[in-house]
């Protein structure tokens, strides 16, 4: 449904500044996408070459659909049968921008070597656009035919004209997310799963613009709950791993009418 809702959002999506636009045409390419999966907090260890179809069926449109491994069928991760995406895009100031765009990706799960199909649909919303702040809401859900989910995520982030955000959900089924993080990179994190886990992160700026710049880390964890279980709390100095690079302080538009996607 969500998928049919969008491609009918597409058409009352363009302002009169596009209705001039001609339609682009149909088309298909062909070729090879790689796959990379990786072990949790590992580097990627499976490469898997599949072929590889797309049609771009038009504005904003476009599907995927996967033959079977080059090589051998991957031992774990997902290995893709089709992936569509579908945006609806506006015109504020004459140039496109994507307002909503939907993923939904098939495949089949080879985790546990007991493979089966899976769906995934992953949906982005952009709302209150302005020149650098804007709200996001992400929304995702997949399911096997095993009748298990293994993605669950709606989440909506806030971004505010100095670069600092403000995040909150849920990431997982019954999670509680909510994440600040400030325009001078001091952060505070809160994910809490109500009797299996809670985990509380915040940061300090960064010390210095040097490359010997250090950031003051503080963790509370507390697992399972199962009677009094208490908060563990441990503190952390570790380097700055980031390249420090000025925020960006305009954002500017080039007006072009009847642009076409």
């Amino acid at each position: 449904m969500g998928l049919r809702f969008a491609s009918a959002l597409l058409g009352l999506a363009l302002t009169a500044a596009s209705a001039a636009a001609a339609e682009p045409p149909q088309v298909t390419l062909s070729g090879t996408r790689i796959v990379i999966d990786y072990v949790a907090g590992g580097p990627p260890v499976l490469a898997t070459a599949y072929p590889v179809v797309e049609h771009d069926v038009g504005q904003g449109t476009r599907v995927l659909t996967f033959g079977p491994p080059v090589a051998a069928i991957p031992a774990f991760g997902l290995q893709p049968i089709a992936e569509s995406f579908h945006s609806v895009v506006i015109f504020p100031d004459g140039t496109p921008v994507e307002s909503l765009s939907i993923d939904a990706e098939s495949g089949i799960d080879r985790g546990a070597h007991q493979p089966y199909e899976v769906d995934d649909v992953r949906s982005v919303t952009t709302t209150d656009l302005a020149e650098l702040a804007a709200t996001e809401r992400v929304v995702e859900a997949g399911v096997g035919t095993t009748g298990v989910s293994f993605a669950s995520e709606d989440l909506v982030r806030t971004t505010s004209l100095d670069g600092s955000f403000d995040e909150s959900g849920s990431v997982s089924t019954l999670n509680t997310h909510s994440l600040h993080v400030g325009a001078d990179f001091a952060a505070s994190s809160h994910d809490e799963t109500p009797g299996f886990s809670l985990r509380d992160v915040t940061t300090s700026p960064f010390s210095s613009d040097r490359p010997t710049s250090t950031i003051q880390v503080t963790v509370a964890f507390r697992g399972r709950t199962v009677g009094n279980v208490p908060i563990v709390t441990k503190s952390f100095t570790v380097r700055r791993w980031f390249p420090v690079q000025p925020r960006p302080t305009v954002a500017e538009r080039v007006v072009t009418p009847n642009v076409p996607l």
